[in-house]
């Protein structure tokens, strides 16, 4: 006995995916809930709306790290890990942590 062979298109599969991770992003919204007046999770947008800088710093503090004053490696902002195919996510207090290392950086 012979299997059928399923043929998709790249726009059924994208659909497919779509509705395959739609529960993961839930959970990750649900992971944003307010906490104490703060997000427990921040996205990269949050944290650059919040310190007036671009997503593309963010990113780059992400990805490169940055020298804070008085120092001479970088930090970076850690990302929190599991949550692939919603972005990079935050915990608000690596946030914090990592802007208690620039006091040149204003926040909202």
């Amino acid at each position: 006995m012979t299997q059928p062979i399923i043929v998709l298109s790249p726009d059924q599969l994208t659909q497919l995916v779509a509705q395959a991770v739609a529960p993961l992003i839930s959970q990750v919204n649900e992971l944003t809930a307010q906490v104490n007046g703060y997000r427990s999770i921040l996205t990269v947008k949050q944290i650059a709306d919040d310190c007036s800088k671009s997503t593309d710093t963010v990113r780059d503090w992400i990805a490169k790290g940055a020298v804070p004053p008085g120092k001479t490696k970088p930090v970076k902002l850690k990302v929190v890990d599991g949550l692939s195919g919603a972005g990079y996510m935050i915990r608000y207090e690596e946030y914090k942590r990592f802007l208690a290392q620039f006091p040149d950086i204003q926040v909202s």
